[in-house]
């Protein structure tokens, strides 16, 4: 336990009473018309429905006053791959205290400090002043990224390899091929399960493309979000078959009139890709990491943290 005498942190249990509990306050709490049923279903996705479920058991912290709920951080579990090896990993989101104990949000902080000594922890919807914190806390802030506008028809048609074919239904992805596309360094770790967890999201419409074979393994894949004009943004990509796949599966994608790409730093996925325009973008992702994972490099895409869930 921490806090002050008329408030204590304390972990949040998850619960049937203890999730209605939060549901109500969250609603209460929220700065738009949202219905408790959109919470329901949200934390449901998060919690019940996460592949990742298993791997870590904690859920965030409630802030009580008086017994009642007046802050929240919750906690999603989460995979990613370390030098080709799978650890576990937690999505912070929803960090979020009633204005009359906001003094008391400090200690939701350091428990995520703490968190983070041994286990990589991922925000990338922070408020400005909530990045301000966790940049003075020691998170590590990634907020550019170069964005590729593509028209998919005016690419060249590359074709993909014998007995490989497009699918936009991730339900037809069996297996992958690599759950991460380097044995060096830091990034999500993929699976089938992964991927349809995602396409599931509550809160974003997804559409997924990826390159299979003839038993459904996938070598190659792009996530995709309707956005305005008839665009597509992407959010997410990933090859075990380098960067030339991919260029084929963004020409073959059908649906839209243009696609806008993503690449951070260290990432030339799209680099020769031919573009109408190229520009820099600035995004919001901070990420904590124990000490041994800080001097690795960091493979990241717009679809982490909570981006989208």
């Amino acid at each position: 336990m921490s806090g002050s005498p008329s408030c204590q942190l304390e972990p949040f249990v998850d619960s049937p009473k203890g999730r209605e509990e939060l549901i109500c306050w969250l609603v209460k709490s929220e700065g738009q018309p949202v219905s408790e049923e959109w919470w329901r279903l949200r934390l449901r996705h998060w919690w019940d429905e996460n592949p990742w479920r298993d791997l870590v058991p904690e859920r965030g912290w409630v802030l009580r006053a008086g017994g009642d709920i007046v802050g929240f951080q919750g906690l999603i579990p989460a995979a990613y791959a370390v030098d080709g090896m799978q650890k576990a990993a937690f999505i912070s989101s929803t960090w979020r205290v009633d204005e009359a104990h906001r003094n008391h949000s400090v200690a939701m902080l350091m428990q995520l400090r703490r968190m983070g000594a041994a286990r990589l922890l991922a925000d990338t919807t922070p408020t400005n002043e909530v990045q301000v914190m966790l940049q003075k806390t020691g998170w590590t802030a990634q907020k550019e990224v170069m964005q590729y506008v593509v028209v998919p028809r005016l690419l060249p048609r590359l074709r993909f390899e014998s007995g490989k074919r497009l699918t936009m239904n991730v339900e037809e992805v069996r297996s992958v091929k690599a759950s991460f596309a380097s044995d060096k360094g830091v990034e999500k770790w993929i699976t089938p399960e992964s991927l349809s967890w995602y396409a599931r999201s509550v809160t974003r419409k997804h559409v997924f493309a990826g390159v299979v074979d003839a038993e459904g393994c996938l070598s190659s894949y792009v996530f995709l979000t309707p956005s305005s004009l008839g665009s597509w943004m992407e959010v997410d990509h990933f090859s075990a078959c380098g960067s030339e796949e991919l260029h084929a599966l963004v020409a073959a994608v059908r649906g839209c009139f243009w696609i806008k790409l993503h690449a951070f730093p260290g990432d030339d996925a799209w680099k020769t890709i031919r573009s109408l325009h190229r520009r820099q973008i600035e995004v919001c992702h901070h990420f904590l990491m124990p000490a041994a994972m800080q001097t690795l490099p960091k493979r990241t895409v717009l679809a982490e943290g909570d981006w989208g869930l």
